[in-house]
């Protein structure tokens, strides 16, 4: 068959590259048998076919509701796309999780009619949307953090006692201190010597909001114990 007479139908919205363009011309070229016996080998093997062309395959067998054609041509897809896929997936992420939230983006496109840029950029299409799956799963991760954050914003050094000491109470202040463990000791002189918010201190040691929270009300347990014993 001449493949110059050959029309690949066209995209709605945008233009192919020409190596996708000049593969579906080739396809087309095939007899509906040959091009279905190339989507399974692209199944066993994961090639044979490009991204694009499998997903031109996918809106091609939407548009004429040939419900076999899809579900062929999208598992073609699924398993040549998925090493690429995988691969973008960010740390903390498993990797056939992320494959597969990706190939669901990409199935709702192709059911809504909106897959052209799949047919041109199929690669730039996953890492966009590995991008907004982070960026989403990042604001969850900050919501979940801060509902975690202490809400009380009471000092709890406020329970100390009368911090004005006698000379005599100086010697007693300081070996409580000394018994403080090093990351307590600092916060409580960062905190209630130097007048740092629990923000600034937190930032100072690379910890969260909460931590320091955590550390503050230890040292005012101890020191508690310790003036209270030393004031006996």
């Amino acid at each position: 068959m001449d493949q110059s007479r050959i029309k690949v139908p066209p995209l709605g919205k945008g233009c192919r590259p020409p190596e996708v363009e000049a593969e579906l011309t080739h396809l087309y070229s095939l007899t509906d048998e040959q091009r279905r016996d190339l989507l399974k080998t692209s199944v066993q093997t994961g090639s044979g076919c490009s991204c694009e062309a499998l997903v031109h395959f996918c809106n091609h067998a939407t548009s004429a509701d040939d419900t076999s054609l899809f579900a062929l041509a999208f598992e073609a897809l699924s398993k040549t796309a998925t090493p690429m896929l995988s691969s973008l997936a960010w740390r903390g992420k498993d990797r056939e999780d992320h494959a597969h939230d990706l190939l669901t983006e990409a199935l709702s496109a192709i059911r809504a009619g909106r897959a052209d840029f799949l047919e041109c950029r199929f690669a730039a299409f996953a890492k966009r949307r590995t991008i907004d799956l982070y960026r989403k799963e990042h604001r969850r991760l900050e919501a979940q953090r801060a509902r975690s954050e202490p809400v009380e914003t009471r000092d709890p050094l406020d329970d100390l006692p009368d911090r004005r000491l006698g000379p005599g109470d100086e010697a007693i202040r300081q070996e409580a201190l000394g018994k403080l463990r090093k990351r307590h000791r600092e916060a409580y002189t960062q905190h209630h010597l130097m007048g740092l918010t629990n923000e600034e201190i937190a930032q100072h040691h690379g910890v969260s909001t909460r931590t320091v929270y955590t550390w503050l009300k230890e040292a005012s347990r101890i020191l508690n114990d310790l003036y209270g014993q030393g004031n006996q």
